[in-house]
């Protein structure tokens, strides 16, 4: 069942849910631990709480550093792996396991974000343009982490 609205945890029955995802979404929420709290009461016991966020520790944002697309006036919170375990201890989640994602991007894209000078990263967007390449996607491990716990039975 998918909903299309604003999550509002008393809108679902207690124990109605064997998976809950948060998926680029925790970076965007004012009061993490009541959105946690409603889902660990929505799972049914054994159901999983999967999440996707950005890293704040990654070696792309720290070498990207402000122009790292982790540091946007959107995002309210700045994760990693230990406010991930943090998160899912708190809350009482069993089986935490939380790990690198493989992200692909298109080469233009990371010449966009890259740290090198304006015309550097324009004269580059040209010849990749020029070589049919900008649009060669690249995979890498880049800063997305994903978290997964469990309800106790």
């Amino acid at each position: 069942m998918i909903t299309h609205a604003f999550f509002e945890g008393d809108n679902y029955e207690s124990n109605s849910f064997s998976v809950v995802t948060c998926f680029q979404v925790l970076e965007h929420v004012d009061q993490i631990d009541n959105l946690v709290e409603s889902v660990f009461r929505l799972l049914k016991p054994g159901g999983y709480f999967l999440t996707i966020g950005h890293d704040h520790r990654a070696w792309t944002a720290r070498l990207l550093g402000h122009r790292s697309p982790i540091f946007d006036i959107e995002h309210l919170q700045l994760l990693s792996r230990t406010s991930f375990r943090n998160m899912y201890n708190k809350h009482n989640f069993q089986k935490f396991r939380v790990g690198s994602m493989t992200n692909s991007y298109p080469l233009n894209y990371w010449v966009k974000l890259s740290p090198l000078p304006k015309n550097a990263r324009k004269s580059l967007s040209v010849m990749l343009k020029y070589l049919k390449l900008e649009s060669f996607r690249v995979p890498l491990r880049v800063g997305n982490l994903w978290a997964l716990g469990a309800k106790p039975y």
